[in-house]
């Protein structure tokens, strides 16, 4: 009894590459179409490979590829096999050395906060503003600002209770130089006056820049500065295509604009500009002082109102020692501020009440 099964759908034998093209241009017989479609049903490789063949085209192409195929000398189809494939693993060998080394992580350095160094009272140095300090303050509550009340002393409408002091101009003098005796060194530190005239931009008082320079500054307008009074840079440059240069005053007056307006930020950037040409512009020292409490950049006002307040021009130095001390207080140094205050009220100057009362109710 027979033991092998004869299954009418079962492909016998092998199919040769003459008869698959045979079948994909029609030239089989019933019979033999029936053999290939038995192995195409059997064998989904096959009928893909059938489905190209039957490509308008793909037989003529087939017959040229074949024509176009070297033929090895020396060395069998099977070595160039082995040679490739030994070549790709070479390849994927040192592809995979290459991409399993760990990359050095970026060294990252310690997160920069932008706290201004302290500057002992007696230096003309000043640690310049960075745009970002200006940029990422946070203003305080509109009750605490200080230097917008109409009765602060370098407000205009305090004027009425200043007791303005006349200076006598002194002749001059000849000059009798005893040969016999030597000159002592000149005293490096400079003289503390007050300025001999100020004005008013906006009911502020300003330092007259006669009394501070020789003549007026001129502010050199960088290229890519954006003062504050321009929108954008598309003003700006439209704006330093006739002018690049800016007087003193008329700067100040669009600044201290700003300041009146609670735009502390763009008064700030302005005197910023200011101080990077002029570091001890005592002007601007003040209103910065003024824009940076304001602003809660308290170290920064402690910093500039130290400086007005001990500038050679003395045009602030009542109100910049009261504000210091206020800028005491809210940086938590209450000891120092307690002296300050009393220090403002035995003085007996403008502010010499009020430091007595916010001394008694503090």
């Amino acid at each position: 009894m027979p033991t092998r099964t004869h299954d009418r759908f079962t492909p016998h034998g092998s199919l040769t590459r003459d008869q698959l093209l045979a079948y994909a241009e029609g030239r089989l017989n019933a019979t033999e179409q029936h053999q290939v479609e038995l192995h195409l049903e059997a064998d989904p490789l096959l009928r893909e490979a059938m489905e190209g063949l039957r490509m308008p085209g793909a037989a003529a192409a087939l017959a040229h590829l074949a024509q176009e195929r070297p033929t090895p000398k020396g060395i069998n189809a099977g070595s160039w096999l082995v040679g490739g494939a030994v070549a790709v693993a070479i390849v994927a060998v040192l592809w995979w050395q290459l991409n399993d080394r760990e990359e050095p992580l970026a060294e990252v350095g310690p997160r920069v906060e932008h706290k201004p160094a302290s500057v002992p009272s007696g230096s003309t140095e000043i640690v310049p503003l960075a745009f970002t300090e200006i940029d990422t303050a946070t203003e305080i509550a509109e009750i605490l600002r200080i230097g917008h009340a109409a009765t602060d002393r370098h407000a205009q409408a305090s004027e009425a209770t200043v007791e303005r002091i006349m200076v006598e101009r002194i002749g001059a003098r000849p000059i009798t130089v005893d040969q016999q005796t030597e000159t002592p060194a000149a005293d490096p530190r400079p003289a503390h006056n007050m300025a001999l005239h100020w004005i008013y931009l906006h009911d502020l008082k300003v330092a007259d820049p006669k009394d501070l320079y020789a003549a007026e500054p001129l502010l050199i307008s960088e290229p890519e500065h954006v003062p504050a009074r321009f929108a954008d840079g598309q003003q700006r440059t439209a704006a330093m295509a006739e002018q690049r240069q800016m007087r003193y005053t008329p700067f100040m007056e669009e600044a201290l604009s700003k300041f009146v307006r609670n735009d502390h930020k763009g008064c700030l950037e302005d005197l910023r500009f200011l101080m990077g040409q002029y570091p001890d512009d005592v002007n601007a020292l003040f209103y910065a002082g003024l824009c940076c409490y304001n602003l809660g950049m308290n170290e920064r006002a402690k910093e500039f109102l130290q400086r007005a307040a001990t500038h050679p021009v003395s045009l602030f130095d009542e109100e910049a020692t009261w504000y210091h001390a206020l800028s005491l207080e809210r940086l938590g140094d209450g000891d120092q501020a307690r002296i300050e205050f009393a220090r403002i009220a035995k003085a007996g100057g403008f502010y010499a009440e009020r430091a007595s009362n916010h001394a008694s109710q503090h």
